[in-house]
């Protein structure tokens, strides 16, 4: 549904104002209009995925996201009924965005720290995230134990392959995504706890490393924009 530069709005945070160097008021409007035409009855605007890209662009160019109740109650609901981190990453941030949110209960709490103990990039990933946007709104709760961030961020460090690409599990397929998400991942839980800044340091160089692999590579692609690893 979203269109990429839409979606690469949709990630930009808070960073609204950086979309006024880019696109002229008219612009935006065109752009949101285009946005808004897609959302549905129940608030939604079609996949869980679909709905945080579509508020998130919504947001970042100044436009009014409507139906916001709706929208509250649909991403409660998709909360309630999420069975991997990542849905819950995308409802709580839904939630977040729209100022809807709430404390989480316990067993969505229990829920994000088996995820980020599990021995997967992706799923670690996303509860880490999760786990930072609830944050960021005062909705983490005391029952998420940040305790479990830091053996997360040696396993990424461990999760490291050949030039900085990450492994998504032991063994498995390196790819430049993963390097990403342990990345970012690891940027989150720092926020989130005090994490031994050698760890940082560990894996922030094979991701540089990474970066000017590519950047030799391919000259006209830089890895940095294209994983947002800024």
């Amino acid at each position: 549904m979203c269109l990429v530069a839409l979606c690469v709005l949709g990630q930009a945070w808070g960073s609204v104002g950086a979309v006024d160097g880019v696109f002229s008021k008219a612009d935006r409007k065109g752009l949101a209009d285009i946005v808004s035409e897609q959302q549905r009855k129940d608030g939604s605007f079609g996949s869980l995925e679909d709905t945080y890209e579509a508020v998130s662009a919504l947001l970042a160019l100044r436009s009014e996201v409507k139906h916001k109740d709706d929208l509250c109650k649909y991403a409660a609901a998709e909360l309630a009924a999420a069975k991997t981190s990542e849905s819950v990453f995308y409802s709580v941030s839904i939630a977040e965005l729209l100022n809807c949110g709430q404390a989480i209960s316990k067993a969505t709490a229990v829920f994000l720290n088996d995820a980020v103990a599990a021995t997967d990039l992706h799923t670690n990933y996303f509860a880490i995230a999760a786990a930072y946007a609830l944050n960021l709104g005062k909705h983490l709760g005391g029952d998420f134990d940040r305790t479990l961030l830091k053996a997360a961020v040696k396993r990424f460090a461990d999760l490291a392959g050949a030039e900085g690409r990450f492994t998504r599990t032991a063994g498995g397929q390196e790819s430049s995504y993963n390097s990403a998400l342990a990345f970012q991942a690891t940027a989150f839980a720092a926020a989130l706890t005090e994490i031994e800044k050698e760890a940082i340091a560990e894996i922030a160089d094979e991701v540089n490393n990474l970066v000017e692999a590519e950047a030799l590579a391919d000259r006209d692609t830089s890895l940095r924009s294209r994983m947002r690893l800024a």
